[in-house]
């Protein structure tokens, strides 16, 4: 709605979802969003739309991307990857299995601008034997609901050219990480990639045992 300049029926949007989620975030209960470009919603865009709302302010506060959570857990308790005394140490506990895999890592456009690429990469790298290969490729060029749009179609895919796509036909064994619904499908319609969510690939790498 916002970016397309919905403005007032993004406000009442906001304003009902805060409702929502004011009383879990009054009670230090996190929220965790999968989506860069909604969970940047409730914890920028609805700071613009609701001005001096502190039940927004909140809800900001409390409001993380579920590897910056997963990063910040990890932090708490103490653990990281590592050999210590004859015994292997995993984030958070985690039985991970060794998992020799070359992943090309495209960041959401939202993500790279607010919360940066670090999170995902960390993440990931918590998984032995993953080979992380960051793509310098700007958007993807769907950029929300532009590419969604006819009038549009041929400079969302020209973006896509640019880099993006030249490097998942360049490397079809390699897996692609991607962490936004919107660069998904942009990839998935101009090179049949499908592309997966980070939480998904680390998902993968879970021992039976965890």
């Amino acid at each position: 709605m916002l970016s397309n300049g919905l403005a007032s029926k993004a406000r009442q949007h906001a304003q009902i979802n805060v409702e929502q989620l004011a009383s879990f975030a009054q009670r230090g209960v996190p929220i965790i969003g999968c989506e860069p470009s909604c969970l940047m919603m409730l914890r920028e865009d609805y700071l613009d739309l609701l001005p001096g709302n502190e039940n927004a302010k909140r809800v900001a506060e409390q409001s993380f991307l579920v590897e910056e959570f997963l990063l910040q857990a990890a932090d708490e308790d103490g653990r990281v990857n590592g050999n210590k005394g004859g015994v292997e140490q995993r984030p958070l506990g985690l039985e991970l299995q060794e998992t020799p895999r070359r992943l090309m890592v495209h960041g959401h456009c939202h993500q790279k601008a607010a919360v940066g690429m670090v999170p995902t990469l960390d993440v990931l790298g918590w998984v032995p034997g993953y080979e992380l290969q960051p793509i310098d490729s700007g958007c993807c060029g769907m950029a929300g609901s532009f590419g969604y749009k006819a009038e549009h179609y041929d400079v969302s895919m020209a973006i896509g050219e640019r880099v993006l796509f030249p490097a998942m036909r360049e490397h079809p064994d390699d897996g692609v990480v991607l962490s936004g619904i919107s660069c998904r499908q942009q990839v998935l319609h101009g090179t049949g990639r499908a592309g997966r969510h980070p939480v998904q690939w680390l998902a993968d790498a879970l021992s039976d045992k965890t």
